[in-house]
């Protein structure tokens, strides 16, 4: 269904609005039309995507989002922070997601889920 690199960089050091956010994932994570630009769609389609391959999302821009967009910062890395848990952490190792900011880079971890059976 998605056709993405496993190496997937979410670029947003030049948002200036809020829907770029959702445009930049929609596209670098080759989302379907049907996204809805918003935090359930995102959900939805991020477990979606769940499978054996590793997959290396790297997050810029984070600072820019701080500062424009304060709620989104949390909602967001929330979201994945859940997604890397997700079915009891089965492919939280299969998973990693870097922020990169100020040439360091701290990868999330999983929020585990507890019903192994999602």
């Amino acid at each position: 269904m998605y056709s993405f690199d496993k190496n997937v960089v979410l670029d947003f050091r030049d948002v200036q609005y809020y829907p770029e956010i959702h445009r930049i994932i929609k596209k670098a994570l080759d989302f379907p039309e049907w996204y809805g630009e918003n935090w359930d769609a995102l959900w939805d389609c991020l477990t979606d995507i769940m499978d054996e391959d590793a997959l290396t999302i790297e997050i810029l821009g984070m600072d820019t989002i701080r500062r424009k967009f304060p709620p989104v910062e949390d909602m967001l890395i929330s979201i994945f922070r859940e997604w890397k848990g997700y079915y009891g952490g089965k492919y939280a190792d299969h998973i990693h997601i870097f922020i990169i900011e100020n040439g360091h880079e701290m990868e999330l971890t999983a929020i585990m889920d507890e019903d192994t059976d999602a």
